[in-house]
């Protein structure tokens, strides 16, 4: 049986691991971002994998801009 995609909101809670209660919006962009990279993680996880994907642009910005302050 599938499990039903929840289209999650940065006011969500982050559902798993150490960031897990933490709303969407404050989970840092490089953990993110590090979770796209795991492979089947986010099969588990489809929920998180959309709004990953929905949320890809500004993750990059963030990404980027902390590179650049060397953070």
């Amino acid at each position: 049986m599938k499990k039903l995609l929840r289209r999650l909101s940065d006011l969500d809670p982050f559902p798993f691991g150490e960031w897990k209660g933490t709303l969407m919006k404050d989970v840092p962009a490089r953990y993110l971002n590090e979770l796209q990279h795991q492979e089947g993680l986010l099969s588990e996880w489809p929920d998180v994998a959309e709004y990953i994907q929905r949320a890809s642009k500004a993750l990059v910005w963030e990404l980027k801009h902390m590179r650049e302050a060397g953070v």
